[in-house]
């Protein structure tokens, strides 16, 4: 049976036994159907970061690169600052014990490159694809085309894919990726 709250995750038991990298994903698959579903942004914020803070902390140690620069890195003189506007928001949501009556100005857009930071940062770490991971880099790479280059076909299929889903449909599409995925999958194992 699956859990109410998502559908993703079943109901957890009495105890859990976890990893690191089962909590990144817990939080990381969280969000990101959050995200399709049009979810509350600052929980699909703090549950990004915090699995991209575990994820960085667990690269490190085994000495995974992650696949997108920092902007510290891209700006080193600039580093300090950068590092505090980028988790200006984390932050917030997670502390008031300095600034217990402050006011945040919240511009959940960058929550998307957060996630998909995230993402990109779990494969190789966990050696897997789970299908909700996949469906955010595959919309993410919709919505956001300037980021990437794409091969001529990649780029037809991509230009295929937008010709059915407007970009405001993300919950449909990641109904129908997850759909697709699972038959692809059911048909795979028949084989």
């Amino acid at each position: 049976m699956k859990h109410t709250l998502n559908p993703i995750v079943p109901a957890p038991a009495v105890e859990l036994q976890l990893t690191k990298l089962d909590v990144a994903r817990r939080q990381l698959e969280s969000a990101i159907a959050m995200y399709f579903a049009f979810g509350d942004p600052v929980s699909i914020h703090t549950l990004a970061t915090a699995a991209l803070e575990v994820l960085r902390d667990l690269a490190e140690h085994r000495g995974v690169e992650s696949p997108m620069p920092s902007p510290a890195e891209a700006f080193p003189a600039h580093a300090a600052e950068l590092r505090k506007a980028f988790r200006a928001a984390q932050n917030f949501f997670k502390h008031a014990d300095s600034d217990p009556t402050e006011t945040l100005t919240f511009r959940h857009q960058a929550t998307e490159f957060f996630l998909f930071e995230t993402v990109e940062l779990y494969y190789p770490l966990a050696g897997d694809r789970p299908t909700v991971l996949r469906a955010f880099s595959a919309w993410f790479r919709l919505c956001w085309p300037k980021v990437f280059v794409f091969t001529e076909d990649e780029e037809l299929r991509l230009n295929a894919v937008r010709a059915v889903f407007r970009l405001g449909d993300r919950n449909q599409f990641f109904s129908l990726y997850c759909v697709a995925a699972n038959e692809q999958r059911a048909n795979s194992a028949e084989m």
